[in-house]
């Protein structure tokens, strides 16, 4: 149904276990464009989640940014890509 499209997300149980959470992440409404960022959103049913791969702010919306295809989901925070790590964690 999503051909092309990419959503991969982490339990929010693993986001409340990194340290210093809520002092991490930024509204998206600051996020820059084309960097590397790793983004999370909430959903109403599971609460937060946050996406295991590198993203990027684009004038088009937001991409995954190994892949450059466009993610399903509305981002709502933001934090920088942990330095060192490969954009597509997953992989």
């Amino acid at each position: 149904m999503y051909r092309g499209l990419t959503l991969i997300w982490v339990n929010a149980r693993e986001l409340l276990r990194q340290k210093n959470f809520v002092m991490d992440w930024k509204p998206i409404a600051t996020a820059p464009y084309d960097r590397d960022l790793e983004v999370a959103f909430v959903d109403p049913k599971d609460g937060a989640h946050a996406l295991v791969f590198a993203c990027r702010r684009t004038d088009d919306g937001w991409i995954d940014a190994k892949t450059r295809k466009p993610i399903i989901i509305q981002p709502t925070h933001w934090r920088e890509w942990p330095a060192g790590v490969s954009p597509n964690r997953h992989t």
